[in-house]
């Protein structure tokens, strides 16, 4: 575990870019309330199984996200806010409702067809090319930025271990000189300004959502483990 948030905020703000790339009324309207990116922060960091209550669809995202780039679970996060549009374009244009109404995953999203929007945005905006746009620069050792070249591989193991080992001050940005996003920069540093205001609250989001993804988990052992012995048959990760 990293020694701060900021590898996270960095994140949550390319949803800002996405958005406003793919539909500037939405975009407009959400960003005019104020409303900061921290609605979808337990999509990211417990793939949804904070927020939905149907294991079959968690198992179902848990299967894509493991097989995909770890920024894929920012690209799902953003094809279900954009899937919304029309009742977030019908709330009033207060930060409050708004962001309750983000935050809230409904139990009936159609995963299939989420799924296959997260795909297309990815590839219409690549990691490193959505980095570039929002002017954001996750670290260059992050998973996100070395997932092609050092995807379980042998070789990799030694290099993987030694940027494990990195302090926060090796650990730099993806160069992003080009033309940027201000707006992301701006998001950025008031998700940043949040968190050095109030760290314990954030360590306490992060903890609560925690729980209750291992809640889930572990109220389904037997489910999880036949997802489990079901891919490792199939190849695709080892028994342990």
């Amino acid at each position: 575990m990293l020694e701060s948030l900021d590898p996270i905020l960095r994140q949550l703000t390319l949803i800002d870019t996405l958005i406003r790339k793919e539909d500037p009324e939405l975009h407009q309207h959400i960003d005019g309330a104020g409303v900061l990116p921290y609605y979808c922060l337990s999509w990211v960091i417990t793939w949804f199984s904070h927020d939905l209550d149907d294991l079959g669809k968690i198992l179902r995202l848990f299967d894509l996200f493991l097989c995909s780039n770890p920024l894929m679970p920012l690209y799902l996060s953003a094809a279900l806010v954009l899937s919304r549009r029309k009742q977030v374009l019908m709330e009033e244009c207060d930060p409050s409702m708004i962001h309750t109404m983000l935050s809230k995953v409904p139990q009936d999203i159609a995963i299939e067809h989420l799924i296959q929007w997260a795909i297309k945005l990815e590839t219409a905006y690549p990691p490193k090319t959505l980095q570039q746009i929002s002017g954001i620069g996750l670290d260059q050792v992050s998973a996100i930025n070395t997932y092609e070249d050092l995807w379980i591989t042998e070789a990799s193991r030694e290099q993987a271990c030694n940027i494990l080992a990195m302090s926060p001050e090796e650990r730099l940005p993806l160069d992003t000189t080009s033309i940027h996003d201000s707006s992301a920069q701006r998001i950025l540093g008031r998700l940043r300004a949040i968190y050095h205001r109030d760290t314990a609250m954030w360590s306490v989001l992060l903890l609560s959502t925690g729980v209750v993804a291992l809640a889930i988990i572990t109220s389904n052992t037997d489910a999880i483990r036949e997802w489990w012995m079901t891919l490792s048959s199939a190849g695709h990760f080892p028994l342990l």
